[in-house]
């Protein structure tokens, strides 16, 4: 009776601290942090080690599923906790391949008491394996993979061994579940913040070009009519401070064909920028030319006198008699008509003058481009 106490007894105490290790692993478990977003192989292999260090685990491994096959991310035994561990070639295997792979497929645990009598177990030759638990990973009714624990004594997983490793196997089921959801997150966190950048980059894309189409003009790359009209003010008001002379000349550009005919609006716009290209060779430093829209181009010449502007205008005529365009297999050429207007004739300015000094001063330019009639080149 003292003998089957004894007995007794010590198996009590082996299960209690059994159960002890079994609850301490899982807690351990529980506590692991995922860690960063890098990969899974650190948090799996450090829930492999808990695995071994409290059960009777010879050697453990976890298998992810990745579309038909099974690739083991994370594998640890004994030897590797006592010393360096051996040199291990990377295991997959395809879905139903093995017990690993059946277990996969049909989400239910394999016990194998002795893989000798196993016709699906295929052996790995840097293991010796003879008891096997292989249960799935899973996470919401998904299988991710699966979890193997091995010894190599025959019989060595007690059922109450083989539940402990169901709930911790659920654990780690939970924690690649975790890590994934969080990687989703930041992958699509990333991928909004990539879409966001590239919006911004598209938007302030747009802005600089609205910005340069406020003051620019996209045919010739000129000045437009509203900066034109924030120069003129400019230029006005030098004059009145100083009393140097300021000139206005507009260029009216028309477009002829071979035959002498005027062609329709809108004009070619390829005849503009070459056109521009000969303004501004005439141009001095401190000139400013623009071009208003559809072959009308403007110069704001300060220092320049009406006289002036009228010989600028001659070498214009003469250089425009040589500027030619092919549209569809016409020749085309220009015509150009001038204007001028001096500042030292406009009115002076006060409660009388309506319109502010640089309105008055285009319209002067204008009235006598349209009073001078055509010009031919």
């Amino acid at each position: 009776m003292d003998d089957r106490l004894r007995a007794a007894v010590e198996a009590l105490q082996r299960q209690v601290l059994r159960m002890t290790d079994q609850l301490s692993a899982l807690r351990e478990l529980a506590a692991l942090d995922p860690g960063s977003l890098a990969g899974l192989e650190r948090p799996l292999q450090e829930a492999l080690e808990i695995l071994l260090l409290h059960s009777d685990c010879h050697a453990a491994s976890v298998f992810l599923r990745e579309h038909d096959r099974l690739r083991c991310i994370a594998g640890l035994s004994r030897e590797d906790l006592l010393g360096t561990p051996p040199l291990r070639t990377p295991h997959a295997f395809r879905l139903e391949e093995g017990i690993a792979g059946t277990v996969a497929v049909s989400g239910r645990l394999h016990h194998a008491r002795d893989t000798r009598h196993e016709p699906r177990f295929l052996p790995l030759p840097e293991l010796r394996v003879r008891s096997l638990v292989c249960l799935p990973l899973q996470n919401r009714q998904e299988t991710l993979g699966v979890l193997n624990a091995s010894h190599p004594r025959r019989a060595a997983f007690e059922e109450e061994q083989v539940r402990f490793l169901e709930v911790f196997g659920a654990l780690i089921a939970h924690l690649i579940g975790h890590w994934r959801l969080a990687h989703r997150l930041d992958e699509a966190l990333q991928e909004r913040t990539r879409a966001l950048e590239t919006a911004l980059q598209e938007l302030e894309a747009r802005n600089r070009w609205h910005r340069h189409t406020q003051v620019f003009d996209p045919a010739t790359g000129l000045h437009n009519a509203r900066f034109l009209a924030t120069e003129l003010r400019r230029q006005l008001a030098r004059v009145r401070r100083s009393g140097k002379p300021l000139s206005l000349l507009l260029v009216r550009l028309t477009a002829v064909r071979s035959d002498g005919t005027a062609l329709p609006r809108p004009h070619p716009q390829r005849l503009w920028p070459l056109a521009a290209g000969l303004l501004r060779t005439q141009s001095r430093e401190g000139d400013l030319l623009c071009h208003l829209g559809e072959g009308l181009f403007a110069l704001c010449l300060p220092h320049c006198t009406a006289a002036d502007a009228e010989r600028l205008a001659e070498r214009v005529r003469l250089d425009l008699e040589g500027l030619r365009c092919r549209l569809e297999g016409d020749e085309l050429r220009v015509q150009a008509r001038f204007g001028l207007a001096e500042a030292e004739a406009l009115p002076a300015g006060g409660a009388g003058v309506a319109s502010p000094p640089e309105r008055v001063f285009y319209a002067q330019a204008l009235a006598d481009l349209e009073a001078r009639g055509k010009e031919e080149t």
